[in-house]
């Protein structure tokens, strides 16, 4: 690795030159509402289609989010769209999108075309909330007056409100199919059934009058472990969840460190491994090595109602609100690295990444080495260091305003004489080996060539507009290109 691109330079100086540039969360949550075009807060749920899309329901309209722009369909602008206040969202494995109201049943969108369902068609109840799918491979949707199946342009009755109440179930992605009862988990997966007795603990959930769908969520891990939140009911509210796991046949209670109490709506797992929390009262919060921090009004978050997690294709994590839109979790990469970190100088200028991956840190009489979170401060005869560069045999060359030096097995040595004489100059501002092997410094006084035996300096005489370069990059087609000062 002779260098680094010129967006790269660019990107590491931006980084480095700026210490007001702080990262005080570990994650960057960037946020859409009705100021960047959503028709309404309120989102409930959000899925992907293959042509990249984001699809959000909310309750002024189905939307569709490119990541600039909302497409928003609703009654006065769509066929067949009965209403205008959606809940729940599907996608199909051919796009087809189904859309849960809360009064009007259900939309299908297909091939661009909106197509409404509701108890004419087979539905127990126009009120529709979860939709879901099982093994059998057909379509599910939750109503509040029982479990519908779809089945040929046709909805049928598959279970009453009060069995409906007592069950949830879910459909991982690994092919398992966990389903809860007021009595038992059970687990099918090939072809194979087992049924487990709950803890009481759990059991304690089905006394309650409110649909079990909602006071329990399922989570299936990337290890297979199936997690269960519960959230107990006060007179008034309903509070005070809990967070089991069940692995290799046996139930545990979770705890941790800053777990969360109140109602857990949904559960996911980034890219990470990171466990995350959507809650109604605490935010989202993540668990990191046994310990969960919160995200919410309080910190990072505008509000504490937390819906549905998604994860895209890119394993981005997204998330839904009850009022302030919709949030992508970004990792935060921006840090500053200043004396307060063990820099010696904090004026810094040059900074290359070497084939090892260290990064070195030009300053004023100083150079630094960064890797793994570790500074090293080497002192040098240098000043004000200007340019970096590791040659094709390891050799570290650094540029500064009094001439150029070399770094080889930890010790510095000045560049060869013939450098400084021919240059006439003692401000070297870029440095760059070519495919050749050749070197090229960019001086105050004109351009060097070196190829490690003797050096040549070229200026206005040899078709320099300027003298004075200041960069140098190779392109792919083989041509070196040199940026210099304006000729007045």
């Amino acid at each position: 690795m002779a260098g680094m691109s010129l967006l790269k330079k660019l990107f590491l100086s931006f980084c480095f030159c700026f210490p007001f540039i702080t990262a005080t969360a570990q994650y960057r949550f960037d946020q859409w509402t009705t100021d960047n075009g959503l028709p309404q807060n309120s989102v409930r749920r959000i899925v992907q289609t293959s042509d990249g899309y984001l699809w959000l329901t909310t309750l002024d309209g189905l939307v569709r989010f490119d990541g600039v722009r909302f497409t928003v369909f609703n009654k006065f602008n769509s066929k067949n769209l009965p209403g205008n206040r959606f809940v729940d969202l599907f996608a199909e494995a051919d796009d087809t999108l189904w859309i849960s109201t809360e009064d009007q049943g259900l939309v299908r969108y297909r091939n661009g075309e909106f197509q409404s369902f509701t108890t004419v068609d087979g539905l127990p109840f126009n009120l529709s909330g979860q939709l879901k799918v099982k093994p059998d491979g057909h379509f599910y949707a939750l109503t509040s007056d029982g479990l519908a199946r779809f089945d040929a342009d046709h909805f049928t009755r598959v279970s009453t409100r009060n069995e409906l109440n007592q069950s949830n179930w879910l459909y991982a992605s690994s092919g398992t199919f966990w389903e809860i009862n007021k009595d038992s988990l059970s687990v099918e997966k090939n072809g194979q059934k087992f049924v487990f007795d709950l803890p009481p603990e759990i059991k304690t959930i089905f006394s309650s009058d409110y649909e079990f769908n909602f006071l329990v969520s399922l989570f299936e891990d990337r290890d297979g472990v199936l997690w269960i939140s519960t959230n107990s009911l006060g007179k008034t509210t309903i509070s005070s969840g809990r967070l089991f796991k069940f692995a290799d046949g046996k139930f545990s209670e979770f705890f941790a460190d800053g777990m969360p109490s109140s109602l857990v709506s949904d559960i996911t797992q980034d890219r990470h491994g990171n466990l995350w929390l959507a809650t109604f009262i605490d935010g989202v919060c993540r668990l990191s090595q046994n310990k969960f921090t919160c995200y919410n009004a309080e910190n990072e978050l505008a509000t504490n109602l937390i819906r549905k997690f998604f994860i895209d294709r890119e394993g981005t994590l997204w998330f839904s609100t009850e009022d302030k839109g919709i949030y992508r979790v970004g990792e935060q990469i921006i840090t500053s690295l200043s004396t307060k970190q063990g820099l010696a100088k904090k004026n810094v200028h040059p900074i290359f990444e070497d084939r090892a991956g260290a990064i070195w840190i030009g300053s004023t009489g100083a150079l630094a080495r960064y890797k793994g979170g570790k500074i090293t401060n080497y002192k040098f005869f240098g000043l004000n260091a200007q340019s970096i560069l590791e040659d094709r045999d390891g050799r570290l060359w650094i540029g500064t305003f009094n001439g150029v030096y070399y770094l080889e097995n930890d010790k510095f040595y000045n560049a060869p004489e013939i450098l400084r004489v021919k240059s006439g100059t003692v401000s070297i501002f870029d440095i760059h080996q070519d495919r050749n092997g050749i070197l090229w410094f960019a001086s105050a006084n004109g351009l060097i060539r070196y190829d490690g035996e003797s050096a040549r300096l070229l200026t206005t005489a040899d078709g320099l507009p300027q003298n004075s370069v200041n960069s140098i990059v190779q392109t792919g087609d083989g041509y070196l290109w040199f940026t210099t000062l304006v000729k007045q």
